[in-house]
């Protein structure tokens, strides 16, 4: 459990990926975070988690990371150890986990809340897609592209089954 009770609405969980060649550049992670930080200003933290083989305070994330987090985290090896380090230095009643790096808009987020709020879900995920993206998939390949979607949903209903999820 975290190390403090929750004195906050909303703690936001990122862990950030260090590579030597970053899906996203410094200016976009800076520009999503700012974002973020303008939807949770009043009632909650943000809590960024540094991860990859690349963590290191040369690294151009690092300074951004710095001046956004609300606590220091120390890096580490893997995704699931850096949330879970974030996770413990939380201070929110609610958990937000973004990867910054798929593009979710904030917005997202508040009406996840509200969901939530009316007892219509215990539990959001997001799409990876915002509404503008395109997929474009060679016709060769469209077989397999549609068994990985075909598995996706299966998946989906089995998890939903199993922890009553609507």
């Amino acid at each position: 459990l975290p190390q403090s009770s929750p004195d906050l609405e909303i703690s936001v969980l990122i862990p950030v990926l260090f590579e030597r060649t970053p899906r996203i550049s410094p200016r976009e992670l800076r520009r999503r975070l700012l974002e973020l930080r303008d939807s949770v200003q009043t009632c909650g933290e943000i809590l960024i988690a540094p991860f990859g083989p690349g963590v290191d305070r040369s690294h151009p994330f690092w300074a951004i990371c710095e001046e956004f987090s609300e606590a220091q985290i120390a890096p580490t090896a893997g995704r699931s150890l850096a949330l879970r380090e974030a996770y413990l230095l939380s201070r929110g009643r609610r958990l937000w986990i973004h990867r910054i790096e798929e593009g979710v808009l904030p917005f997202f987020f508040a009406q996840a809340d509200l969901e939530v709020a009316e007892n219509r879900a215990q539990l959001i995920i997001a799409t990876r897609r915002l509404a503008d993206s395109r997929f474009r998939v060679p016709v060769r390949d469209l077989g397999l592209t549609y068994g990985r979607h075909r598995f996706g949903q299966i998946l989906q209903a089995i998890v939903r089954s199993l922890f009553g999820l609507s």
